[in-house]
C-alpha cells in the first residue's frame, strides 16, 4: 500500500515553463494554472478538489469528502492536443453557474445526476470532458471550480501519515488481493479493465478514470463504508447489478463519463456499509463479472 497525505505529490510548482507544440504535458504548468499540486500516474496528471468545506453524511453515517464528495480532473495527451476528463461534486445552487462556466471554456458535459440517496447535503455529480490546448483546459476548469464553493488554492499541510498500513485497510487488501492507497483516512483501490479504451484515434489510459474505483473508510467496530464507481459494458451490467443487489449494496446511479468511446462504458456508482469482510465479499463478486486485469497486472 502507498500512504500519502493531501499534499504529497509528484511535482511542485516553481513557475510556468516555456512550452512548445507537441511537447508532453508538464506538471509544473498544470499545477500553476490550477493553483495546487497534483499526482502523476504514467503520462496522466490528476488533480483532486475534495469538498472539505462540507460535512457529509450518507444514510446518517458521517463520511470523508474523499469518499463521497471528491471533485477531480485528469489530463492526458500533449501540450497542444490534450484531453481532460473529470467529475465535480456540486451543491444544487452551484450547478447552473458551473455549467455555464464549463461551456464557456469549451467543455462537453457528459452526465449530471445525484451522488448518493440520503446524502446530506445532497450533492450533484457533474462529469465533463474537454479536448484542446492543455493550459486552456486547466484555466477553464479553474474558472468553473471558482464558480462553486469548492476550496481552491494549495492543499493544507497534512498531519503526519501513519508509518504502516492500518489494520482494517490491510485486512481489505488481503481479501481483495489488491493494494490500495491511503489518503486522509480513506483507502482507494483502482482496478484497470483488460480492454483498451479509445475515443476516436486517442487512447484513454485507466488513470483518466475509465477503470474501477473502490473507496473504503473505517467507521469502527469492524465496520466500514464503501463507495465508488464501476466501469461496465452493457453486457456486464445485468450480472454486476445482480451481485451488488445480492450483497445489499445501494446503486446510486448509472451514467456516462465519455462520448463515443470504444468500448462504450457505463459508470455505476455504489454505496454500502457494514462488516468489512461482508462488504469486500460483495465487491469481489461484482468484480468477478467485469473484464479486469488480474491482481498484480494492473496498469
Amino acid at each position: 500500500m502507498r500512504i500519502i497525505g493531501r499534499a504529497v505529490v509528484i511535482f511542485i510548482v516553481f513557475g510556468l515553463p516555456v512550452i512548445a507544440r507537441g511537447q508532453q504535458l508538464d506538471g509544473y504548468a498544470l499545477a500553476t494554472a490550477l493553483g495546487r499540486q497534483g499526482m502523476q500516474v504514467g503520462e496522466v496528471y490528476r488533480f483532486e478538489f475534495p469538498r472539505t468545506d462540507l460535512k457529509i453524511s450518507i444514510h446518517g453515517i458521517s463520511v470523508s469528502p474523499l469518499l463521497a464528495g471528491d471533485s477531480w480532473v485528469a489530463f492526458g495527451g500533449t501540450v497542444s492536443d490534450a484531453q481532460s476528463i473529470g467529475e465535480l461534486a456540486l451543491l444544487p445552487g452551484e450547478v447552473a453557474p458551473v455549467l455555464a462556466s464549463l461551456r464557456a471554456g469549451g467543455f462537453k458535459i457528459t452526465s449530471l445526476g445525484s451522488y448518493f440517496p440520503l446524502e446530506k447535503p445532497q450533492l450533484t455529480s457533474l462529469t465533463f470532458m474537454g479536448i484542446g490546448p492543455v493550459l486552456k483546459l486547466a484555466k477553464g476548469l479553474h474558472a468553473a471550480l471558482a464558480a462553486s464553493g469548492t476550496p481552491l488554492g494549495p492543499v493544507p499541510s497534512p498531519s503526519a501519515a501513519p508509518l504502516s498500513t492500518p489494520r482494517w485497510a490491510a485486512f481489505i487488501e488481503k481479501i481483495l488481493g489488491r493494494n490500495g492507497t491511503m489518503d486522509g483516512g480513506v483507502m482507494t483501490v483502482t482496478v484497470a479493465r483488460i480492454d483498451s479504451v479509445t475515443q476516436g484515434m486517442m487512447g484513454i489510459p485507466p488513470a483518466m478514470g475509465v477503470g474501477e474505483t473502490l473507496r473504503f473508510e473505517n467507521i469502527g467496530g469492524g465496520q466500514v463504508v464503501a463507495a465508488g464507481s464501476l466501469a461496465l459494458t452493457s453486457n456486464e451490467m445485468t450480472g454486476v447489478l445482480a451481485s451488488l443487489e445480492a450483497h445489499h449494496f445501494t446503486v446510486a446511479s448509472v451514467g456516462s463519463r465519455l462520448t463515443d468511446e470504444n468500448p462504450r462504458l457505463y459508470f455505476l456508482r455504489f454505496f454500502a456499509s457494514g462488516p468489512a469482510k461482508k462488504i469486500v465479499k460483495g465487491l469481489k463478486a461484482a468484480l468477478g463479472g467485469i473484464q479486469i486485469e488480474p491482481p498484480g497486472m494492473e496498469r
